[in-house]
Parts: C-alpha cells; sequence; structure tokens
C-alpha cells in the first residue's frame, strides 16, 4: 500500500505513526481509528494471530477506505516479554526501507 505523506507550504506537519494491536472488536476499532487519523498520520493495525477471520476481514474493509491505515501482521504479542518492541521494530524498519517514510 502506498502510504500518502502530506506536507503544508505553511509550516511543518506533524506526522504521527500509531501501532495499534487489535484482535476484536472491530466497531470499536473503527471508531478509535477515526478519532486519531489525520492526513498526515498514518495507523498500522497489528493483527494478532488469535484473531478471527471474520475480524479480521472487517479490519481490512476499515483500511480500505482509509489511505493511511495499513494492516499487518508481524507475529503474536505474548505478555510480559519484549515481543512488543520487537514488533514495533519490525514496523520501524518497514517503514523506513520499503515504504521510505520521511520523518
Amino acid at each position: 500500500k502506498k502510504l500518502k505523506q502530506q506536507q503544508s507550504k505553511y509550516s511543518p506537519l506533524v506526522r504521527i505513526v500509531f501501532t495499534i494491536v487489535a484482535y476484536q472488536d472491530a466497531p470499536h476499532l473503527k471508531r478509535l481509528i477515526d478519532a486519531i487519523l489525520l492526513p498526515q498520520h498514518v495507523v498500522i493495525v497489528h493483527l494478532e494471530r488469535s484473531a478471527s477471520s471474520d475480524f479480521v476481514q472487517q479490519v481490512h474493509n476499515i483500511a480500505v477506505d482509509k489511505e493511511n491505515v495499513v494492516v499487518m501482521q508481524f507475529g503474536t504479542v505474548v505478555y510480559p516479554t519484549d515481543s512488543v518492541s520487537q514488533i514495533n521494530m519490525e514496523i520501524i524498519e518497514w517503514l523506513v526501507h520499503d515504504v521510505q517514510w520521511q520523518y
């Protein structure tokens, strides 16, 4: 998915990448994304492997209408370990190397 990188001629826009780990409650996830998403921001939804196929489809349906929402799955969050940090590192590497996100 090609991410849109907004720029302003008046002042630099603050770009924030939100990472959300999700495995249930798609309507709540949609409300959260709608509340935080601005054109210059990116929301990455990390789907847990325990998510049902119905939930996965609902999340993809949410993301398809939003240009800067990406659905990914890098691994499984295991509490209390460093798995969240590892997933976040993989997301950062993807943004910097594959997307070439200007930060």
